[in-house]
């Protein structure tokens, strides 16, 4: 097995910190919900297209169902809040939360994704490697 350019706990770290998985760079977002489709200083394509957008979806899913709006519904039952009151704070959070925590959904998503598969980055790929992955695009190149 080759050794990685980038190794998994570096993908990992730079995936917490919201940086390129690639280069270590910062700037995966053009603006707060805006996605760069290549990260800006590597070129390395970011936005996949059909259906890479699913799992931080998922992510953000289930932070939001599981981790908040679940607790919440189950201690307003138990300190028998008004059902009104519950609705109001649990539909509150459900919109306001994946807001906040879509860029964390996105860092996470890409960095398990890449500690996973760590030879999909373009810095770990050997150089005399021709064939393209399914996420490169072929006008920008290394």
């Amino acid at each position: 097995m080759e050794k990685l350019t980038v190794p998994r706990t570096e993908i990992i770290r730079r995936g917490l910190k919201g940086r390129c998985p690639n280069c270590g760079q910062s700037g995966l977002f053009a603006k707060h919900l805006r996605l760069h489709r290549n990260c800006p200083s590597c070129g390395m394509r970011i936005e996949r297209g059909n259906g890479f957008y699913l799992c931080p979806l998922s992510l953000n899913y289930g932070i939001v169902v599981f981790g908040v709006i679940t607790p919440l519904l189950l201690l307003g039952f138990r300190l028998n809040w008004e059902l009104k009151t519950i609705l109001t704070l649990g539909l509150a959070i459900s919109f306001i939360l994946p807001l906040l925590l879509y860029r964390l959904s996105w860092s996470c998503w890409l960095m398990l994704y890449y500690a996973c598969l760590p030879h999909e980055l373009n810095a770990n790929r050997p150089e005399i490697c021709d064939d393209l992955s399914f996420d490169e695009d072929p006008l920008i190149r290394r």
